[in-house]
């Protein structure tokens, strides 16, 4: 199925229902399919066509999902560009996956304009390679999005339109989106499309978009829209936990959160301001969404929840892991609407996987419930010794300690014991205030000694990755003489 044919239903099904609201615009899924007509009618001349590979780099908008099913219309390649990344960045990802056109809402020299009659939406068009690879044609290629970065180099992910079809199918299950929902949408369309903003589409519900990242316009936003549904990170948690109003989310029947791991400090202010427990999913670009924690939030903090039904989860090497639960190792999972392949360097998935099952670098545990509780990635654990330290364990410690703003942690290496444990710290003050000795104290009443910092670096701030605010880990640095 192309995902041109969702858009198609929905207008069957629903002409007149609100698609997409931005700011003062509102558009019905009839005018939405309108729109995406004529902009593909005005992208067919300039030689978009089946395989093009073709990068948006537009803010969160109608226009960023009209363009997208527009290209689609085209059966062309939508490769998604964040608005965060610099130039050079921009032309890394152009070079390296030598797209054929770059679409944005900036006027450049040698771009073309383009417009929708009626409608508030102007996008310009950046010729680059005319050079097409035949397996783009040949593939039923939808979407390619490069990984964050977090844990190495970036490698383009390939999904067809099969693949994401089939992962929102399976996540909507849980979801239960429908027509009757209305999803308040605070996250960057370049980094969350394919399980969220197609699926609700899919489903006839209403996205609001709100660009006004305030915890005021975000609790505005839901008022006036009656939202049902807020898809947000735990930075717009923590904002709208802090929220000194009487407003409170009378309508919304789901807070789900991802990006990051949910604090429990956010979930607990959240939960005591709002009387709403916030759900945690799980999910990575190769597999899409595979667990959430919506039956259980308020009893299980901490938890992405259990495995979505349509998926299979298996726990390896957990003799790797000593001292943790007996379910505690590498997750790897298996289902519908995994990816299609790496495309640089180009790699299928079934050379990638075995059997289908996909190993997604993340250790956890699982509960006596079926809850999956997330620790750490396979390349950030430290080994010392033989012993297994996970770095989210050791700044969760630091970071209660009064004088600290926020920690990273890693291992750097040592000829007797393999790592040991290094931090980075931003203090709230002056460095010359804090006390190493009274941190290595505080840490060492809460942890045990192979845990225990050996080395400790006050910093201004922590590299992090620019929309979803991950810390960016590069294990096995060597220690700064």
């Amino acid at each position: 199925m192309n995902l041109k044919q969702l858009i198609r239903k929905s207008v069957q099904e629903k002409p007149d229902k609100t698609a997409i609201v931005e700011g003062g615009l509102a558009v019905t899924y009839d005018q939405l399919f309108i729109i995406i007509q004529e902009i593909a009618a005005d992208l067919k001349p300039l030689g978009i066509r089946k395989g093009s590979l073709v990068g948006i780099r537009f803010p969160n908008s109608i226009a960023y999902v009209a363009i997208t099913f527009a290209l689609w219309e085209l059966d062309a390649i939508v490769v998604p560009i964040g608005m965060e990344l610099k130039t050079s960045e921009v032309e890394n990802i152009c070079d390296t996956m030598n797209l054929n056109a770059v679409i944005h809402d900036r006027e450049s020299l040698s771009g073309a304009a383009g417009a929708v009659s009626g409608f508030p939406i102007h996008y310009f068009v950046d010729h680059r390679s005319p050079a097409m690879e035949n397996r783009y044609r040949e593939k039923d290629i939808a979407f390619i999005r490069f990984t964050s970065g977090t844990t190495g180099g970036s490698k383009g992910v390939v999904l067809s339109h099969r693949a994401i079809h089939e992962r929102i199918e399976a996540v909507n299950q849980t979801l239960c989106i429908g027509p009757e929902d209305t999803i308040l949408w605070l996250l960057s369309m370049a980094h969350h499309f394919v399980s969220t903003i197609i699926l609700y589409l899919a489903n006839n519900a209403t996205i609001v978009v709100v660009n006004k990242l305030f915890a005021g316009s975000i609790l505005d936003a839901v008022h006036q829209s009656q939202a049902t549904v807020l898809y947000a990170s735990p930075f717009h948690y923590s904002l709208l936990a802090a929220d000194t109003s009487d407003k409170m989310l009378p309508t919304v029947r789901l807070a789900l959160s991802t990006t990051i791991e949910l604090p429990d400090t956010v979930f607990n202010d959240f939960y005591r301001r709002y009387r709403l427990p916030i759900s945690q999913a799980y999910g990575i670009i190769e597999i899409g969404i595979v667990c959430m924690n919506t039956e259980a939030s308020s009893r299980k903090i901490g938890s992405v929840g259990r495995i979505l039904p349509a998926y299979e989860m298996k726990v390896q090497n957990t003799d790797c892991y000593p001292g943790e639960s007996p379910l505690c190792g590498e997750l790897w999972f298996r289902g519908p609407g995994f990816f299609d392949a790496y495309f640089s360097p180009w790699a299928d998935a079934d050379t990638i996987m075995k059997e289908g099952w996909f190993d997604t670098g993340d250790i956890g545990r699982i509960d006596a419930d079926g809850y999956v509780y997330l620790f750490a990635r396979k390349k950030d654990v430290i080994n010392i010794a033989g012993m297994k330290v996970f770095p989210q364990e050791i700044e969760a410690v630091l970071n209660m300690h009064p004088d600290i703003e926020e920690s990273y942690v890693y291992g750097w290496k040592n000829e007797r014991f393999g790592e040991l444990v290094a931090a980075d710290i931003v203090p709230k003050g002056s460095p010359s205030d804090v006390s190493i000795n009274d941190i290595l104290q505080h840490c060492r009443q809460r942890l045990a000694s192979y845990k225990v910092p050996e080395d400790l670096k006050f910093v201004k701030a922590i590299r992090k990755t620019a929309v979803t605010s991950k810390i960016i880990r590069r294990n096995n640095w060597p220690k700064e003489e």
